[in-house]
């Protein structure tokens, strides 16, 4: 079937597609010009400058000195496990604030510039233009996370002689808690001006990634509503989740040896569902974002 339509015109979702790629195109140039992103390199380089000290001192004669018992690859892992942890987890947090704070003014300033008339004069769609940002600071932020993972990820293995196969279902699970959050700002700049949708992001995103407190408090006070508040609220935004589903698949054995030094297991349960949950929820925000764009008078 030819994707034409009739008298030779490409076919609605041929030219939706165009649109949509010529959108996130020129999001991701407007992103790659930005001060967050400059700011987002300088921080990335001071981060992977500190990884070269922690891979200069994994090299050096002292470090193979005191951790002589590491002679073989099955001894070493759980330390590479550990420090991918840390070496990645840093990673995505700069991700993900990345593509946070290219993407909270993504369509909001637009509006407030009047820019935006401009677009939607033309045949484009709001929902294009709201799935147009989002892929555009999603997957900018995406591939910000990939080079700087999988380059963590190949420096440890060349240092220590140890390739860890679930490192890179960590970094895909982290790559979607970045997109969701991207999304959420996407969707927030659609009705709030660029400051306050950064103020909501943020305290929505500390508020929701840190309820082990809560649930600290339930366990003090034996409340099985508060323990179970700070476990369920975290689906109203699944980043903290995706991201101890993460740190469990890193570190494997190594989580569970981390339990029982512990003395108990993590406090707040990973859920071996969560990253479905996460892409189900992407899609959602991004279809109630479409619906908010196409109900606000831009005017």
């Amino acid at each position: 079937m030819s994707a034409a339509g009739p008298a030779g015109q490409a076919s609605p979702i041929v030219g939706s597609l165009g649109r949509l790629a010529a959108i996130a195109s020129l999001a991701a140039r407007e992103t790659l010009r930005s001060r967050s992103m400059l700011i987002a390199v300088l921080l990335n380089l001071g981060y992977l400058a500190l990884m070269a000290i922690v891979g200069y001192v994994l090299s050096s004669d002292a470090f193979a000195e005191a951790a002589g018992e590491l002679n073989t690859p099955e001894a070493r892992e759980p330390v590479v496990r550990l420090i991918l942890l840390i070496g990645i987890g840093g990673g995505s947090a700069l991700a993900l604030f990345t593509g946070v704070f290219a993407s909270v003014g993504a369509i909001g300033n637009e509006i407030e510039r009047g820019t935006i008339l401009a677009v939607v004069a033309r045949p484009v769609s709001r929902w294009e233009i709201v799935i147009g940002k989002f892929l555009g600071n999603g997957l900018l932020a995406l591939l910000y996370l990939v080079i700087q993972g999988l380059g963590i990820g190949l420096v440890m293995a060349a240092l220590s002689g140890v390739w860890v196969t679930d490192f890179l279902v960590a970094l895909a699970l982290l790559g979607i808690q970045v997109l969701v959050m991207v999304a959420v700002a996407v969707a927030g700049s659609t009705r709030l001006s660029m400051v306050a949708n950064a103020v909501a992001v943020i305290v929505l995103y500390l508020a929701l990634t840190n309820t082990a407190l809560l649930f600290l408090l339930g366990e003090l006070a034996d409340s099985d509503l508060l323990r179970g508040a700070a476990d369920w609220s975290r689906l109203a935004l699944p980043v903290g989740p995706v991201s101890d589903l993460a740190g469990v698949v890193l570190l494997g054995p190594v989580a569970r040896m981390l339990g029982q030094a512990a003395g108990a297991d993590s406090p707040l349960p990973t859920r071996d569902w969560i990253w479905i949950y996460a892409l189900v929820y992407l899609v959602v925000v991004l279809v109630l974002a479409s619906i908010s764009l196409s109900r606000r008078d831009l005017r």
